[in-house]
């Protein structure tokens, strides 16, 4: 997939705002429940498309979000120079 957007996407410039729900909802099995590889939930592709995003953006600012604890609905994430991988399973 990282190749793929790699020589397919130009880069996005300046900063995007990433925003990934991670709502109870989010946690409903794709494909009719099938396990198929290692993105078997909505939140999977949810953070799969927020980190191909992340990857070709010139900087960027990473969240996740769902219903507010302690008056916040969303938390900050940093990834470090982590690969698509390190970054999903970061989350």
């Amino acid at each position: 997939m990282k190749i793929a957007v790699d020589k397919n996407l130009d880069t996005i410039p300046g900063v995007t705002y990433i925003f990934v729900d991670v709502s109870g909802s989010m946690q409903n099995k794709i494909s009719g429940g099938k396990k198929y590889g290692s993105v078997n939930s909505c939140m999977d592709c949810g953070f799969v498309l927020g980190h191909l995003i992340r990857m070709k953006c010139e900087n960027s600012v990473f969240y996740l979000f769902a219903a507010p604890i302690n008056d916040k609905a969303y938390l900050k994430v940093e990834f470090n120079n982590m690969s698509l991988l390190e970054g999903i399973r970061h989350c």
